[in-house]
C-alpha cells in the first residue's frame, strides 16, 4: 500500500469511529447505556454521589459532554478540586452522604480514592487496609441538593456508588420532591442484603421499585390519586389490617410482618393482588397468622366455581379462621373488577352456604380475606385510609384477582416462581 493509500484508510477508519462508535468513560461502559436512555434530551441534570474523577470512570462526563450539567459529590478533597477544574458548570461538593447527619468514619485510601468507604463490614473483606480513618460530619442527599442551584430541578439521572453504603444514603432521600427518571446504584452482596433487610424506608421501596416496575412495564398504579390516595401501593404494618399509607418515616423493625398491596391497569384492565413479607425473622405466632391467611385464600378459591354461591366462599373462610381460633374482618372485603377498580359485587369473608349471588362464567373479582388475630373489629385512622385493628392485635392478608371459568376458576394474579406466599415455614 502506497503512503497516500494509507493516509486515505486512516482518514476513513477515523471517520467511521467518529461517526459509529462512541468512547466509554465510565468503569463498564455504564455510561452509554445512561446516554441512550438519554438520547433526546439534550440539557439534562445528573446527581453523580462517590463521582470520583471528572472524567475516568465516570458515569456522567459523557452527558457532560452533551451540555448536561448537575452536581457531583465526593469524600475526596483532590478529586473536588479536580471537578473545580475539569468540570466548571457543575456544582461541585466535597461530602460525605449518608442517612442522618452524625459523625461517621470514613476510612480513606490514599492515592485510591475510588476505595473510600463509610462501610466497615467492606473493609474488614478486602486484603488492602485503609490509609488512615477520617472522622467527620456526614450531610443527607436532600440538603446538598437544597444548598444547590438544582433544588427545584427535574433530576433525570442519580448515581450513586459510595462502596457499599448507597442505601443509607438512599434510605431517607426524597423521592417525592426530587422526580429521578433513572436511578444507578452499584450493586454488591453485602448491598442488596441491605436493602432487603428490615430497617427499610417504605417510601423508597414503593417508588423506587415498586413504581418504576409498573411504569417500566407499560402499566399505571391504580391507587396512585384513587379517590386521593398519596401513593402507587398500599403498605399494611403489623396490627394495618389494610389501606396503609407508605411512608418515609415508617421503618420497618426486625420481625414485622408486612402486606404489600399492588393494583395495576394494563390495557384498560385492572389487576389487584396483595402479598404478606416479613422483615427479618419472625416468630412462630406470627407466621401461624400469615399462614392461616394464605390458607383461607385458597379455600376461598377453591369454593369459586360456576353453580356455587359467593356465601360459599365466605362461609369456607369463616369456619377455617374460626376454628384456628381468629377472626374475619367483616368491615372490608373482596370486590369486582375489571375495566374499574372497584364493581360489584360484594366478596364477603364471612356468610352462609347458599347465599349471594350464583357464580357463573365470565365473572371475575378479588379474594382477599383479613384475619386479625384478636377481635374483628378495626377503626380509621385521622389519615381516612388506614385501618387499624381497634384492639391492636396483628392482622395478616392475601389476595388474588379470579376469574369463573366453565371448568372451575382461572387465578389472573399468580407470581412466576411459585412464590405467592413468600415467607419461608419456621
Amino acid at each position: 500500500m502506497v503512503d497516500g493509500q494509507h493516509s486515505e484508510m486512516l482518514f476513513l477508519e477515523k471517520i467511521y469511529y467518529e461517526k459509529y462508535t462512541k468512547k466509554s468513560y465510565s468503569l463498564t461502559s455504564v455510561d452509554l447505556v445512561i446516554d441512550y436512555l438519554f438520547k433526546n434530551i439534550n440539557k439534562g441534570v445528573y446527581i453523580d454521589v462517590g463521582c470520583n474523577h471528572p472524567i475516568k470512570f465516570n458515569n456522567t462526563y459523557l452527558l457532560y459532554k452533551r451540555g448536561w450539567s448537575g452536581i457531583n459529590i465526593d469524600s475526596d478533597h483532590d478529586s473536588i478540586k479536580l471537578f473545580n477544574k475539569f468540570r466548571i458548570n457543575d456544582f461541585n461538593v466535597r461530602n460525605i452522604v449518608s442517612d442522618d447527619e452524625n459523625v461517621k468514619e470514613l476510612y480513606f485510601y490514599h492515592k485510591r480514592s475510588a476505595l473510600n468507604t463509610l462501610s466497615k463490614e467492606l473493609v474488614d473483606s478486602r486484603t488492602s487496609k485503609p490509609s488512615k480513618i477520617i472522622e467527620e460530619k456526614s450531610v443527607t442527599l436532600n440538603k446538598i441538593i437544597e444548598g444547590s442551584p438544582y433544588q427545584n430541578s427535574k433530576i433525570n439521572l442519580l448515581s450513586v456508588d459510595i462502596e457499599n453504603h448507597e442505601f443509607e444514603a438512599l434510605k431517607n432521600f426524597n423521592f417525592l420532591k426530587y422526580k429521578v427518571d433513572v436511578l444507578v446504584v452499584e450493586s454488591t452482596d453485602t448491598n442488596l442484603k441491605k436493602l432487603e433487610m428490615c430497617n427499610q424506608s417504605l417510601d423508597f421501596i414503593t417508588k423506587s421499585k415498586i413504581y418504576n416496575l409498573i411504569i417500566k412495564n407499560n402499566a399505571i398504579p391504580a391507587p396512585l390519586n384513587y379517590k386521593g390516595f398519596p401513593k402507587s401501593v398500599c403498605t399494611s404494618v403489623n396490627h394495618v389490617v389494610c389501606h396503609g399509607i407508605p411512608s418515609e418515616n415508617k421503618i420497618l423493625n426486625n420481625g414485622d410482618i408486612l402486606n404489600v398491596d399492588v393494583t395495576v391497569i394494563l390495557d384498560g384492565w385492572h389487576g389487584d393482588s396483595s402479598r404478606m413479607f416479613v422483615a427479618g425473622k419472625t416468630n412462630k405466632k406470627n407466621f401461624n397468622l400469615i399462614k392461616t391467611t394464605y390458607d383461607c385464600l385458597l379455600l376461598g378459591i377453591k369454593k369459586a366455581q360456576p353453580g356455587n354461591f359467593l356465601g360459599d366462599i365466605g362461609y369456607e373462610i369463616q369456619q377455617y379462621t374460626e376454628k384456628k381460633n381468629y377472626s374475619v374482618v367483616r368491615d372490608f372485603c373482596g370486590h369486582g373488577i375489571g375495566k374499574k377498580f372497584h364493581t360489584p359485587p360484594s366478596v364477603l369473608h364471612f356468610g352462609k352456604p347458599g347465599e349471594g349471588p350464583k357464580l357463573v362464567p365470565g365473572m371475575f373479582f378479588t379474594i382477599e380475606p383479613m384475619i386479625n388475630i384478636g377481635n374483628w373489629q378495626v377503626k380509621i385512622l385521622k389519615d381516612g385510609w388506614t385501618a387499624v385493628t381497634k384492639d391492636k392485635s396483628l392482622s395478616a392478608q392475601f389476595e388474588h384477582t379470579v376469574g369463573i371459568t366453565e371448568e372451575g376458576n382461572e387465578i389472573f394474579t399468580l407470581s412466576q416462581n411459585n412464590t405467592d406466599f413468600p415467607i419461608k415455614e419456621i
